[in-house]
């Protein structure tokens, strides 16, 4: 859970700062963020860190976006996640 959840706040970072440069081009984009990982999924889903004990609560960010609908976080098959290829 903790490392995947640490992953997906990166990925979703750099995604943050590429939509950002397609919006200021005029063609805006959303930003989702894939993983096989049930755990972060059900971390960025709920408010808190619940049982995670490595996590600070600066890095929930993605929590709160998620909520607000700026970023989609969405279930990928471990068959389907190219990381893991």
């Amino acid at each position: 859970g903790e490392a995947e959840l640490m992953a997906m706040a990166k990925g979703a970072t750099e995604a943050i700062g590429l939509s950002q440069i397609f919006e200021e081009w005029g063609r805006p984009k959303s930003v989702e963020v894939r993983t096989d990982s049930s755990a972060a999924v059900g971390t960025v889903h709920r408010t808190g860190n619940g049982r995670l004990r490595h996590v600070r609560i600066n890095d929930l960010w993605l929590q709160e976006r998620v909520k607000e609908g700026s970023i989609a976080v969405t279930k990928v098959s471990g068959a389907e996640n190219i990381a893991d290829i």
